[in-house]
């Protein structure tokens, strides 16, 4: 018996959407539209909460999804992608960099997208015989 699922957006009890059936040009797509409404922050401490960048950022308009990455480097730093519901909201909270957050100040910019073929070029050694 096998199970087959439309190719659609489905959406549990959970709240955690689940995309299915998608081909690559979809989800890039779809990664470039999320971060087209994305912000990037940085120079917060790591203890920082989504709770707390939402308090700070909810201001410029409806939050869809807050990521928290500690900083490998720097022990008592991290950064923070914002998905905002509009490129609005996002641009208002472009006008928040350099403002203080819990003590610091903040570096906030527009979010890029990652393009995941890029191939770095490394040189090759010639054999000689």
């Amino acid at each position: 018996m096998s199970l087959e699922i439309e190719p659609q957006l489905l959406e549990g009890n959970t709240g955690m959407k689940v995309f299915t059936s998608m081909t690559q040009d979809e989800r890039k797509r779809m990664q470039t539209e999320a971060d087209a409404r994305s912000i990037f922050v940085s120079n917060i401490h790591r203890d920082i909460t989504p709770d707390n960048i939402e308090e700070h950022f909810g201001q410029c308009g409806s939050i869809e999804r807050i990521t928290v990455v500690s900083d490998t480097h720097h022990r008592d730093l991290a950064h923070a992608y914002v998905e905002f519901d509009t490129e609005e909201s996002m641009t208002r909270a472009l006008v928040l960099d350099k403002s203080e957050f819990e003590g610091k100040a903040i570096t906030v910019a527009k979010k890029r997208t990652n393009i995941h073929s890029y191939k770095k070029h490394t040189a090759t050694k010639k054999q000689v015989k």
